[in-house]
């Protein structure tokens, strides 16, 4: 299957957590390309944390001026979309997972502009990445408008699980939008005989990665697909090699994947890199009858 066929599903906006921070303006930018990808708009979404405020009157100026300078980056990338906004009160992370209902991405920067004692820095992109109903990206870009370079990887984690499914699909979909291989982390070893009990509890998921090993060897491809068996140190690999990599795409029901990737560990081995991590959430998944525990495990 030609991955340039695929088309990304929109089933509302591409919403963005907006705090007036570098970061926040940088996913605006960082969304504006997944909005078109999936021709739908951009929503920014600005929450007034009643917790800090003091003064209503500036709380929502700022709000207001936030927006704007987001709106603007937006406005002067390559993107024409569809640009919304609106501004809440509440719990920022709370506010964002409920507005995320509606939302086909919820897109946020890595750290926000008030990150600081009591919270840590990456708090509410953290929480969000736990507790949001949509597909979550925790953006992380040096630059505004300057895209990472061609070729840097597209790195998804699968285990066997059906989640594996969405994340696999999100990965390509990401590689096709961005011109860039994809690195599967598998939980097995690729390449060996695929029982026929693990085909069928899996879904199918390690036929499918070794269909696409096999596509990749013998026919051009719009997509590379590489695979590796996940390392027992998931935050090593990403120490040595988060400078060669855009994007993690994991599963939101892997706690363990996605609360080390967001980590206080994580957030130092990505500083000063474009490496963002995209939390999928499967909602048909979420919804199955019968369907299986989440892991917590690393195998």
């Amino acid at each position: 299957m030609k991955i340039k066929e695929m088309a990304m599903e929109a089933s509302g906006p591409v919403m963005v957590g907006i705090d007036g921070s570098t970061a926040s303006v940088r996913a605006a930018v960082w969304a504006a390309d997944e909005a078109a990808a999936r021709d739908t708009a951009v929503d920014l979404v600005y929450v007034v944390d009643s917790a800090r405020v003091e003064d209503s009157d500036e709380a929502m100026a700022d709000a207001r001026n936030a927006i704007h300078r987001a709106w603007a980056a937006v406005a002067e990338s390559d993107k024409h979309v569809k640009v919304e906004s609106e501004i809440l009160e509440g719990n920022p992370a709370i506010e964002l997972a409920n507005a995320a209902r509606r939302a086909a991405l919820i897109c946020v920067g890595h750290k926000g502009v008030k990150d600081s004692a009591p919270l840590s820095r990456g708090s509410t992109a953290s929480s969000l990445a736990r507790m949001a109903p949509a597909t979550v990206a925790v953006v992380r870009r040096r630059h505004m408008h300057r895209r990472p370079s061609f070729h840097r990887w597209i790195v998804a984690l699968l285990d066997e699980s059906s989640a594996s499914h969405a994340v696999l699909r999100a990965a390509l979909d990401e590689a096709a939008l961005r011109r860039a291989p994809v690195l599967a982390l598998t939980t097995w070893s690729t390449g060996d005989s695929v029982e026929p009990e693990s085909s069928t509890k899996a879904g199918g998921i390690r036929t499918e990665i070794e269909q696409y090993l096999r596509d990749s060897r013998t026919h051009p491809a719009d997509v590379q697909v590489c695979a590796l068996r996940l390392p027992d140190d998931l935050l090593n690999l990403l120490e040595q090699s988060a400078s060669i990599e855009q994007l993690f795409v994991v599963s939101s029901r892997r706690h363990d994947f996605v609360d080390q990737l967001t980590g206080s560990r994580a957030r130092k081995a990505m500083r000063g890199t474009n490496c963002s991590v995209l939390v999928v959430h499967d909602e048909a998944l979420m919804t199955e009858p019968g369907a299986p525990a989440e892991e917590d495990s690393d195998s």
